[in-house]
């Protein structure tokens, strides 16, 4: 007697083992990329707490009232009363011995603001716009 290589008992195993590959496929592929994207977002959302632990820290600094006068000053350029301020400008920028902000002389490359601190900002800002009539120009190529 010739032994069957192939019997109903292994026809029936392999139809089993297909059928469970082909219905646990999707399901693990789709644990796969779900797992992917929840990394991602946790990634996410570790880069945002840090986020929002810089701009918490930035907030924060503006509370303390030294760190506004040094902002004030760097940024804006505000003067404490009784400080003299003095604004160096780069030979190349000066026209004719002229400051191209206030139209007044300028003497070795440096405009004393002395009274600035006292006149209001629109002031300035006036002085700004006909001192831009007159033709004055900030470059110098």
């Amino acid at each position: 007697m010739v032994p069957e290589t192939i019997t109903t008992r292994t026809l029936v195993l392999a139809g089993a083992i297909l059928l469970a590959f082909v219905i646990l496929l999707p399901t693990a592929r789709e644990y796969v990329t779900q797992s992917a994207d929840l990394r991602a977002l946790h990634a996410d959302l570790a880069a945002t707490q840090q986020q929002k632990a810089d701009a918490q820290t930035a907030l924060d600094r503006f509370q303390d009232p030294a760190f506004l006068k040094a902002e004030a000053r760097l940024r804006l350029g505000y003067v404490m009363p009784g400080d003299k301020a003095y604004r160096v400008i780069d030979p190349g920028d000066a026209n004719d011995g002229v400051s191209p902000i206030t139209g007044k002389p300028v003497s070795a490359g440096v405009v004393e603001r002395e009274g600035d601190a006292a006149d209001p900002w629109y002031r300035t800002m006036w002085t700004s716009v006909q001192v831009a009539g007159t033709g004055v120009t900030t470059d110098s190529k």
